[in-house]
């Protein structure tokens, strides 16, 4: 069908194709190839942009949307959906539909287009626009689609309080009958990372046994932040494997339909439970080819991430000054990306482990310290749960104990015989 769809599109010398390769599209939407299906739209989309003039835009218009709605991430390249998605944010205009303005602009702060060069204020900016537009179109589920990832900017900024209470309006979705599922399915998973993170780990458990079944009806296209919360509360509640099998299921089906750039996060998430689980080999396995495709697509964040985190692990194998360089490089290098603030705080905990392991433990507890603070007034509970931890195992480790450890009633204790703390997933 694609083929078919592309000789086609190569032959035509004007518009008489357009309603076969519309046709293509939907066969291949129809048969789970979303990647296929995005190219076909793509070719849609260039032609009626350079052929179709002013009667062409309604259909302009419909064939952007299609990538939008459907196949976000399906490209392969986010600059090419980002530019789409700007051009469609002028062609609504024109045809003043408030509704495509607002998914437009959305789609332009999506996880799978924004990059670490755009900082959180030119993001919540245009959050703002999509939020405007789609209170005039009156589409009270889009206003939640955008709160939704008005807390997912708020997360990768640190503002855990805030990010909370936007992922809870974001839940009255699930109070709209007419709601999809694959947006249902989206608000939980950044509800579950919220959740997570301030420690509230019960009430996302009771969530996610809960949302199941409504993940397991959404395709995997649209299941990446599901598969995110749920990584997330699986290593921060301690307990891997309650994400392992529903992760490994989502890494099967985006290898089936060949789209490498959505693999990347769900390979860190799976090397993140792996290691947690005490698997170093398969987790540096999972690492090393997360960090393969991650620079096969130019990806600065996901590079950085999962250098840090293999290099940890090459650390714990044994080779530990070799990770420990990994490790400070891979700092390094996260430092200037924007919206990525949980990402260093994870390497900066990493670092102070394989600090201790280097036999640097003054600094290593200087600088958990430092972060234990941070991490206590900011309300993210779980990182500093993490650093608690970190400290108290190296007093143990040098025989001495200055350390009062809190309640924690939702959270497990560290077992003594592990030799470091949890590691944690990220999107």
């Amino acid at each position: 069908v694609f083929l078919r769809a592309r000789l086609l599109d190569d032959a035509a010398e004007s518009l008489e194709a357009v309603g076969e390769l519309e046709k293509a599209v939907e066969v291949l939407f129809a048969a789970n190839q979303p990647q296929l299906a995005a190219q076909v739209l793509e070719r849609i989309i260039l032609r009626l942009r350079r052929q179709g003039r002013i009667a062409g835009l309604p259909r302009l218009l419909k064939a952007q949307l299609h990538l939008v709605e459907r196949a976000a991430g399906a490209l392969n390249d986010p600059r090419r959906e980002a530019a789409h998605f700007e051009a469609g944010v002028l062609v609504a205009e024109l045809l003043a539909d408030h509704r495509a303005q607002a998914l437009f602009w959305l789609g332009l702060v999506d996880r799978y287009t924004l990059d670490g060069t755009v900082d959180a204020e030119v993001a919540l900016s245009r959050l703002a626009q999509a939020a405007q537009a789609a209170k005039q179109a009156r589409d009270r589920v889009l206003e939640l689609r955008i709160a939704n990832r008005r807390a997912e900017i708020l997360l990768g900024a640190g503002e855990i309080e805030q990010a909370v209470s936007c992922s809870k309006e974001a839940m009255e979705i699930l109070d709209i009958p007419e709601a999809q599922d694959t947006h249902a399915c989206h608000i939980i998973g950044t509800r579950l990372r919220c959740l997570s993170l301030a420690g509230q780990l019960a009430e996302a458990r009771r969530l996610h046994d809960i949302a199941k079944p409504l993940a397991a009806r959404v395709p995997v296209l649209q299941r990446q932040s599901y598969i995110s919360g749920i990584a997330y509360l699986a290593v921060l509640g301690n307990e891997p494997e309650r994400a392992i099998p529903e992760t490994r299921q989502a890494i099967e089906q985006l290898r089936a339909v060949n789209i490498t750039r959505m693999l990347i996060s769900p390979l860190h998430n799976i090397g993140d439970l792996l290691l947690r689980s005490g698997d170093l080999e398969q987790a540096a396995e999972a690492f090393k080819e997360a960090l393969r495709l991650a620079g096969l697509h130019g990806f600065l964040y996901q590079i950085n991430l999962n250098a840090g985190f293999l290099g940890y692990v090459i650390a714990r194998m044994g080779q530990v000054e070799e990770g420990a360089a990994m490790l400070a490089e891979a700092r390094r290098g996260m430092q200037p990306i924007q919206n990525e603030q949980f990402a260093i705080q994870q390497l900066r905990l990493l670092d102070a482990e394989v600090a201790h392991m280097l036999g640097q433990s003054p600094r290593a507890r200087r600088e958990l310290e430092e972060m234990l603070a941070d991490f206590q007034s900011t309300s993210e509970l779980s990182l500093a749960q993490w650093a608690q931890e970190a400290l108290s195992r190296i007093e143990r480790d040098r025989g001495t104990s200055f350390i009062e450890t809190p309640e924690e009633p939702e959270s497990q204790p560290a077992s003594p015989d592990e030799d470091t703390v949890r590691t944690k997933p990220l999107r």
